[in-house]
């Protein structure tokens, strides 16, 4: 039943009908039918990431292998088939052992400072000559050396040093040489020359040989193998004496030059 509401019985206006929604009538019957929904469909679940070769390693895996698996992972994130080839080109048989280079072992720098101690020996010459009677000799032998210093900066070495050429006459063994302070001078940390003036020495072995004394010199070149300078050494040594025979009556004097080739050991 509609109501309606006309002021002045010229306007007429619907009243509100109840909240109930209007049902179309059946055309068969004329009677109402009922309105159904129908349910929403379910929603669809997220899909599941399948798991990356990173999460499926064991705990002990090796290097090797989580390598591998972040390749693999890397290349499956890439939509770019050309990339993901070369990723996966990169993979590793990790069943193979890999060969590791060497640790470098740490070199140990000696550097030119504190005490040092020398020995060496090698082949030597020594030419006689006589400034009275105008003759010369020559003769050859046994170089032996040794010293000791310090080094009173890196590049400056003081010390004292004997040099000489043993050698044989007959039954007797002679020596001439030098003993006295040297300085030497190291140019590179493995080149240095050096040399000194102190006293000429001149002995032999026999009953009647006296040793003679004189005012000597001596010079030399030293090369190290190692590259600090310590260690083996390969020298060039010269050593000057001179017998001075005026005491015994005789207007002579003998100068003896001696030159060796040493090889030899050097520690500070």
């Amino acid at each position: 039943m509609r109501l309606s509401t006309c002021i002045m019985g010229m306007l007429c206006i619907p009243a509100l009908a109840s909240a109930q929604p209007a049902v179309p009538s059946d055309d068969a019957g004329g009677a109402s039918a009922p309105v159904t929904e129908s349910p929403a469909p379910p929603p669809s679940p997220a899909p599941v990431p399948a798991p990356s070769a990173m999460s499926a390693l064991p705990p002990n895996a090796t290097a090797c292998e989580r390598e591998r698996a972040l390749i693999v992972d890397t290349a499956a994130a890439n939509s770019d088939v050309e990339a993901r080839r070369q990723l996966l080109a990169k993979l590793r048989d990790c069943s193979q052992p890999i060969a590791t280079m060497a640790e470098p072992q740490p070199v140990v720098v000696h550097e030119h400072r504190g005490l040092v101690g020398e020995i060496a020996g090698g082949f030597g010459t020594m030419s006689t000559e006589s400034s009275g009677y105008g003759s010369s000799n020559d003769q050859s032998g046994l170089s032996l050396a040794a010293g000791a210093g310090l080094f009173a900066s890196p590049q400056i070495e003081l010390g004292g040093r004997l040099a000489g050429v043993m050698y044989s006459a007959g039954d007797n063994t002679g020596y001439n040489g030098f003993l006295g302070p040297y300085l030497r001078f190291w140019a590179t940390p493995q080149f240095a020359v050096g040399g000194g003036v102190g006293l000429g020495l001149s002995t032999a072995t026999c009953e009647s040989c006296e040793t003679f004394t004189s005012l000597g010199w001596d010079a030399r070149v030293s090369y190290a193998f190692a590259p600090d300078g310590h260690g083996a050494q390969l020298g060039l040594e010269i050593t000057h004496n001179s017998i001075d025979l005026s005491e015994y009556m005789i207007e002579d004097q003998i100068d003896i030059l001696s030159i060796s080739l040493q090889l030899g050991y050097a520690a500070f």
